[in-house]
C-alpha cells in the first residue's frame, strides 16, 4: 500500500511509536516521507495526545527519545525529520477521512462544522468532492475543546477555483469571518511572537487573507495544495547548499505562486550580492503574504539551488524554519 502512496501536504503518518507526523510538501526520497511530529501520546492523559508546535521543541523531543526519525539528507545536506515506510502503521488521507465524516451519522461538533463548511465551499466554488479533505487534528482524531478547523484543497485548478471564489465573494457563507479586533490580534500575538515590533505591519496583511479566519465560532485555515504530478520535480533532481541568513530587500515580481503550500515568490533581489531570486515556505503563515509588484524586507535561511542534471544555480530564501523569520512590505 505504502509504496504507491501520493504522500502530498496534509496527509498524516502514525508511528509504531504511536507517534503523529505531518507531512510536508510533495516530494520525498525514495523508502521514507518527509514529516515533522505534529503529535505525541500524552503523559498526563491516557488516550490523549499533546500537540507540539515549536519546530525547535519538536526537534528536541525527537533527538531525546526518538532520534530515529532525524535523517540526514544529502540533497538538502541538513537533517530533516522523517519516517522511513517501514515504521508507518496508519497512512491518514484528507480526502477519504472526509467523505467518511459525511457518510457517518454521529460525529463529534468539531467535525460537524468542518463538513458543514466544506459543504458550503463545494457549492459556492464548484469544486468537486474529489479535491477537498479534512487535515489537522480533525483528521488526526485529536481534537479538543479549542481545535481549528483544518481543510485541505487538491489540485492547482481546484485551489484557484477556491481561491478566486473567496477572494470575490468574502462574506458569501454564511457565519464565515476574516479576522478583525481581538481576535486579529490574538492571532497575531500567537503567530508571530517573536516580531512583536512588527505586529502593527502584520495586522493589516493577516486581516486580508481569504483563507483562514472564523467559522461558527471556531478558527479555520485551509491549505490549499498542488498535487504530486503538478509539482513538476522529483527528490534528488535540485541539490540545496546553506549559504547563512541574511536580511534581502527585493520586489515581488510573480506572487501567483503564493496561494499554495509550500508557497514561492518570484523576486527581484535589490540588495544581496546572492542575486535571490525566489522565497519559499512549507509554512502556511507565508501564504497570501505578499502581492505582485511590492517592495519587501525579508529575512531568512539562504540556500543555493543547483540543478542535478544542467548544473545550472539560483539563490533562494526559505522562510519559516526560525521564529525570527519575516516577510514585511517596505512602507
Amino acid at each position: 500500500m505504502i509504496p504507491n502512496t501520493c504522500f502530498m501536504e496534509g496527509y498524516f503518518v502514525r508511528s509504531k511509536e504511536n507517534l503523529i507526523f505531518e507531512i510536508k510538501g510533495n516530494v520525498h526520497p525514495r523508502g521514507r516521507v518527509i514529516a515533522y511530529l505534529r503529535y505525541v501520546p500524552d503523559e498526563n492523559l491516557e488516550g490523549q495526545f499533546r500537540k507540539v508546535y515549536d519546530l525547535q521543541e519538536r526537534e528536541l523531543l525527537l533527538r531525546r527519545r526518538y532520534p530515529k526519525y532525524l535523517w540526514w539528507s544529502d540533497v538538502y545536506g541538513r537533517v530533516l525529520q522523517s519516517v522511513d515506510y517501514g515504521s508507518i502503521v496508519e497512512v491518514l488521507n484528507p480526502v477519504q477521512s472526509l467523505d467518511i465524516f459525511r457518510k457517518t451519522s454521529q460525529i463529534p461538533e468539531i467535525v460537524e462544522t468542518a463538513v458543514f463548511l466544506s459543504q458550503q465551499l463545494v457549492k459556492g466554488s464548484e469544486i468537486p468532492w474529489s479535491s477537498l479533505g479534512v487535515t489537522g487534528s480533525v483528521l488526526t482524531g485529536t481534537t479538543t475543546e479549542v481545535s481549528d478547523v483544518d481543510l485541505v484543497v487538491y489540485g492547482e485548478r481546484e485551489c484557484r477555483k477556491l481561491h478566486g471564489f473567496l477572494r470575490r465573494n468574502p462574506e458569501s457563507i454564511f457565519g464565515m469571518e476574516r479576522y478583525t479586533g481581538s481576535e486579529l490580534e490574538r492571532l497575531v500575538r500567537f503567530r508571530w511572537p517573536r516580531l512583536e515590533e512588527y505586529h502593527n505591519i502584520l495586522k493589516p496583511i493577516e486581516a486580508e487573507k481569504v483563507l483562514q479566519g472564523r467559522f461558527e465560532g471556531r478558527d479555520f485555515y485551509i491549505r490549499l495544495v498542488k498535487t504530486c504530478d503538478e509539482v513538476g520535480s522529483e527528490y534528488g533532481s535540485k541539490m540545496f547548499q546553506y549559504v547563512g541568513r541574511d536580511n534581502v530587500r527585493c520586489r515581488i515580481i510573480d506572487a501567483s505562486q503564493s496561494i499554495f503550500t509550500p508557497c514561492r515568490y518570484i523576486v527581484e533581489d535589490l540588495s544581496s550580492d546572492h542575486k535571490i531570486v525566489e522565497l519559499v515556505s512549507y509554512r502556511g503563515r507565508f501564504t497570501e503574504h505578499a502581492n505582485t509588484g511590492q517592495l519587501v524586507d525579508v529575512y531568512g535561511r539562504i540556500e543555493r539551488v543547483v540543478n542535478t542534471h544542467s548544473g545550472l544555480y539560483h539563490h533562494q530564501v526559505v522562510l519559516g524554519e526560525n521564529p525570527e523569520d519575516y516577510l514585511l512590505p517596505r512602507l
